[in-house]
């Protein structure tokens, strides 16, 4: 079995459900506050959605854009379906693969929250060429990754040095953001697509 495979299959054990219940928590006025800047209007996607928190609140925010959620966990695409604004829906992803099939170069903007820590590279890295392939020129995407050294199954830490050029490799533009003093685990960047 590639060790491909045999990631998924463990993520599809129970690892995925103890996982997957919208931890660890967070402010998400204040993250959502943060993420405004570079939400453009029409198409937003949200990697790594959950159950919906912080994807139902910039819907509401943004009533004329369409909100599309993306999430690994049934669990979590079912309950972020539920009760979120109009504008908002959620959708199960494959694998590595988010399935996309509207057309590239059409996502206004992305983002992801305490997604690409617990994803190893190879998944990082389709889904940053994935989303670089989908976003507008011009087109942001902001996330959230962990530098480090540690490499477990669901901790992937890796170097400031090592995002940046897989963001490049995927052919957008790299600015690091912050890192917050209240989860110093957390920085930030956000990739342009160039």
């Amino acid at each position: 079995m590639s060790i491909e495979n045999e990631w998924w299959s463990k993520l599809r054990g129970g690892e995925l459900a103890i996982n997957a219940f919208g931890l660890p928590h967070y402010d998400v006025e204040a993250v959502a506050d943060f993420l405004e800047p570079w939400i453009k209007p029409e198409i937003v996607l949200d990697l790594g959605c959950g159950p919906g928190r912080l994807g139902h609140v910039l819907a509401e925010r943004h009533p004329f854009s369409t909100f599309v959620g993306y999430d690994v966990s049934p669990q979590m695409v079912s309950q972020a379906s539920v009760g979120g604004p109009l504008n908002w829906s959620a959708r199960l992803t494959n694998g590595a693969d988010l399935g996309w099939t509207e057309g590239n170069g059409i996502i206004s903007s992305a983002y992801s929250v305490t997604v690409f820590q617990h994803l190893p590279a190879f998944v990082v890295k389709g889904y940053l060429q994935q989303l670089s392939d989908i976003l507008k020129l011009g087109g942001t995407f902001v996330f959230t990754y962990a530098i480090g050294t540690e490499d477990t199954f669901l901790s992937h830490q890796v170097t400031h040095h090592d995002m940046t050029q897989w963001v490049i490799d995927a052919g957008m533009h790299p600015v690091r953001l912050i890192t917050p003093d209240d989860h110093p685990a957390w920085h930030w960047m956000k990739a342009t697509k160039i």
